[in-house]
Order: C-alpha cells, then sequence, then structure tokens
C-alpha cells in the first residue's frame, strides 16, 4: 500500500473509531491540559494499530485483556496528524471534534510560547470548546468549506471499522451495511454516489434500490439518537461491483477474514453447492466462525473441525451442482429437480450471432436496460423479437436465475 493510499485508510478507520480527547489534569496549584488522539479496537486487531504507529511513526499501541489501543499524546507528534487531516479532512462529523481538538491545541501552545497570557483565561477557554466536544456536542453543522471526499482506501477503512457482512442462515442471503447515526446522513449519501460511479454500475444505474439508506424508527444507543443504515442485498451488484472493489485494495483488520468467508459462501451458492448435504454443513460451520463469533474473547466459541479450510477446498473444486438446461430453467443435478420459477426468474440478452451478452433480474431491469416500455417490452420477449440498440440486435429470453 502506498503511503497516499494508507492516509487515504486512516481517514477512513478514524472517521470510524477515532477519538480526540482533551483531558484536564491537576498540577500543583493549576490545571493543565493533555492532548490525546486514540483508536481503541478488539485485541485481535492490535497487528492494525502496530502497523498505522510503524508507518506513521509516531504514537504507541497498549494491548489489554479485551481491547488494544493507538494512542497519540505527544505534544510534537500531534503535529504529524494535524498534517493529514489539514490535507484531506474527515468526512463525517468527528471533523468538528478535530477542528475543536486541534483549536485547544493551538491556544495552549500559544500559551506557552507566551507566558504573559493569563493562564485561567486559557483553561476556561479550552474548557469551553472540550465541554462541547464528543457526546457533548449538540451541534453536528459543518463548516460552509467543507466537503466529503470519498476515495477507495476510505472506504475500506470506514468499512473495517463500521462496516459488516452478513448472511441470513433462512436462505443463506447475503448483506453488506454500514450503521451510523442520523447526523452522518450526509456520508451515507456520498458513499450511496460513489458506488454508483463505479465500473460496471452502469448495468444498474436503472435501478435506485440497490444501496439503500434507510433510518429506524426508535432511538437507541447511549446517546440516544436515530440510527441510519446503508445497506446492499442485491447479489448481482455485489458480484459485479462491489465485490471487485473491495478485492482490489489490501485489507489491515480481521474484518477481511469474515469478507472472505461471506465471498466464499456466495461462490457456494453459486454453484448450487448449498444443495448437497456436505455444502450445506460446511457453510453451517463457516457461519459459526463470523464476526463476533471470530473473537478471540468469546466466551461461547465452538471449536471447529481442524479440517475446515481442507472441506471447503475440496467442495469448491467440485464441479457445480447446477446445470442449465436448454429451455432455460436451471436443475438442480444432486436432487434431480428444476429450480422453481417466480423469484428466480432472470433474463438472458443475447447477440445475433447467440452469445450471451448480459442478463437481469427481471424483466422491469431488462426493459430498462433497452430504455423501453414495459408493455412493448414484454411483446418482444413473448414473440422472440430482435431488439435493437445502439445499432446492434438482440434478443431476449427468460431463464432461471442462478442466485
Amino acid at each position: 500500500m502506498s503511503y497516499e493510499n494508507f492516509t487515504e485508510w486512516f481517514r477512513g478507520i478514524t472517521d470510524a473509531e477515532g477519538c480526540f480527547y482533551i483531558r484536564i489534569r491537576k498540577e500543583k496549584s493549576s490545571t493543565k491540559p493533555t492532548f490525546q488522539f486514540l483508536i481503541y479496537l478488539h485485541k485481535d486487531d492490535t497487528p492494525l494499530l502496530i502497523k498505522i504507529k510503524e508507518t506513521l511513526n509516531i504514537g504507541r499501541v497498549i494491548k489489554g485483556s479485551h481491547f488494544a489501543g493507538y494512542y497519540v499524546d505527544n505534544f510534537n507528534e500531534l503535529l504529524k496528524l494535524f498534517d493529514i487531516f489539514d490535507k484531506t479532512p474527515l468526512n463525517t462529523t468527528k471533523n468538528l471534534n478535530y477542528l475543536a481538538f486541534k483549536r485547544s491545541y493551538e491556544i495552549w501552545n500559544n500559551y506557552l510560547n507566551n507566558k504573559k497570557l493569563s493562564r485561567d483565561i486559557i483553561m476556561e477557554e479550552i474548557n469551553i470548546i472540550k465541554n462541547n466536544m464528543n457526546k457533548k456536542r449538540n451541534s453536528y453543522i459543518q463548516h460552509s468549506d467543507h466537503k466529503i471526499v470519498i476515495s477507495s482506501y476510505w472506504l475500506l477503512g470506514f468499512i473495517e471499522g463500521d462496516g459488516y457482512f452478513c448472511i441470513h442462515k433462512r436462505n443463506y442471503t447475503h448483506e453488506f451495511g454500514i450503521s451510523l447515526v442520523d447526523t452522518e446522513l450526509d456520508v451515507l449519501i456520498e458513499i450511496k454516489k460513489f458506488l454508483s460511479q463505479l465500473n460496471n454500475f452502469k448495468l444498474f444505474n436503472y435501478n435506485q434500490n440497490l444501496i439503500r439508506i434507510t433510518k429506524e424508527s426508535k432511538k437507541r444507543g447511549v446517546n440516544n439518537k436515530l440510527i441510519i443504515k446503508l445497506t446492499i442485498l442485491n447479489t448481482d451488484f455485489i458480484k459485479t461491483v462491489f465485490i471487485p472493489l473491495l478485492d482490489s485494495m489490501i485489507w489491515m483488520s480481521k474484518k477481511k477474514e469474515d469478507y472472505s468467508d461471506w465471498k466464499i459462501i456466495l461462490y457456494l451458492k453459486s454453484q448450487g453447492k448449498q444443495y448437497l448435504k456436505e455444502g450445506k454443513e460446511i457453510i453451517n460451520l463457516i457461519l459459526l466462525r463470523m464476526n463476533n463469533k471470530r473473537l478471540s474473547t468469546n466466551l461461547n466459541k465452538i471449536q471447529l473441525p481442524d479440517d475446515l479450510n481442507r472441506r471447503i477446498n475440496i467442495l469448491i473444486n467440485l464441479p457445480s451442482n447446477l446445470e442449465r438446461l436448454v429451455n432455460g430453467k436451471i436443475r438442480i443435478i444432486s436432487l434431480g429437480i428444476c429450480l422453481k420459477p417466480g423469484k428466480s426468474v432472470g433474463i438472458l440478452v443475447k447477440n445475433s450471432k447467440g452469445e450471451i451478452v448480459n442478463s437481469f433480474n427481471s424483466i422491469k431491469d431488462c426493459a430498462h436496460y433497452f430504455n423501453m416500455k414495459m408493455t412493448s417490452f414484454c411483446r418482444k420477449l413473448d414473440k422472440g423479437n430482435f431488439i435493437l440498440k445502439n445499432g446492434e440486435s438482440y434478443i431476449v429470453k427468460r431463464v432461471n436465475k442462478i442466485i
């Protein structure tokens, strides 16, 4: 990872997990401020914190029984952080805490260099700033010149902090999400815009629900705030756009293991191996090691088979358990039956040579692709007529989707 990409990743993990803290300490008959930046994670991510320390060449890492922290509280070392966050500001409202933190630092530094100033007045000013930061903050309006800048590595850092990879056990549905308090709505909107501009998204740009932003109806959490969520559920979008983005970058945290398992199950599903006895067993075993179940401090951690990874590799290398028939239906080989129509119905697009050039989840999606009204599109679909697009002739055909 280049240093430029690292600092973008570092911005992302800071927006997710970083904290700017001012502590007022008693010093003889007076008080003194200390300034501390920290990232606090589960102890399993200690290597990540060490990597930050080694790359920035500042700070220290402390490991506890459950958690580990990266601390920068040296007065001079903090200047290096200022260089990073001044060059490209943080995206979330955490940027406001950073600006307050830096302002307090500058006030105190100015006092140290000019002892003619009143210490009591200086401390009162710093205290006022401190008491309007972090959980005590009640204003979340960014400065007028603040811009939210989303980059690939910023997003990766943010995901490694606040993102999650989930698989619903009932039908192994995949879900990616980011949950934030509602004051960060603008950030989720910009993340959605960023993902909507990636390669291959043009195949989906007619569908605005691929990346959903929703708000919970009830307040929760220590701050009693509304929670907003960005979620991605569409399998085609995950395979075509989202996974290529995440695979193109270098991960830093243990969350990569959850992401890898998430991908493994998606691949097994694409080959219908969840219908095999061994396949279903392995998928359920993988689920037992994902997310919090993976943590070394999990008291209810289940002992998984020592040969699980070997069994996964064998299953992956087996031939697909699905077969596409001439009539477009998909047969589950191990069961000897075809997938039921309905939600599993998709559309194949073939060129004049009979080659498959595209596929869609629904008739509506394909109609949008050809910029046609549903009635006109369905008529051509039913009759098997050619459809023109950019001077080329295509034919569309109903098929059963694999996933």
